[in-house]
């Protein structure tokens, strides 16, 4: 159904977790493996390079990978949130064309389908409809809970997204 933005937002997140594992293992071993590297003098890159060239050239390669891993996901998250606020904003009119008809929103926002829009878009994280809440005919609102499908409401980090319709 909707397997591939999944499966991309799972190899991220295993990304991310090999990169904090590296993280956290980076600085023990170098201290452990030399107590006394203070006192000696770095080799110089051309030194190292030219000992063991395809290992140098890989190290360079996994630390350039490892940099631009969050940029990779920042911009998943961020072209998600894009696509999620697209899809809010089109909802949210096709509810006010539905309030509009009926003088309510509906129970439901599979309602809005096909007679408003051919097919009501699903929240980019969770592939799901997104969190759909009426008071009658006189409020409603959509949520989408972000990409830790949690609601951070009063949280210093927050990446949830709502409309509210009067």
């Amino acid at each position: 159904m909707h397997d591939k933005p999944r499966q991309q937002l799972e190899q991220f997140q295993k990304l991310n977790d090999q990169y904090e594992q590296w993280l956290k293992g980076d600085d023990e071993p170098v201290a452990k493996e030399k107590p006394d590297a203070e006192d000696k003098p770095a080799p110089k890159f051309e030194e190292v390079f030219r000992s063991d060239p395809e290992g140098t050239s890989r190290s360079i390669g996994e630390a350039i990978a490892y940099s631009l891993r969050t940029n990779c996901w920042q911009r998943k998250l961020t072209h998600s949130r894009g696509q999620n606020r697209k899809a809010m904003v089109l909802i949210g009119l096709a509810l006010v064309v539905y309030r509009s008809q009926h003088e309510t929103y509906p129970a439901e926002l599979s309602e809005l389908s096909p007679e408003i829009l051919p097919k009501v878009p699903l929240d980019m994280f969770s592939h799901e409809p997104f969190q759909f809440t009426r008071d009658g005919s006189k409020q409603a609102r959509l949520t989408s809970w972000g990409a830790n499908q949690a609601n951070d409401a009063g949280k210093v980090y927050n990446d949830d997204q709502t409309l509210q319709l009067p």
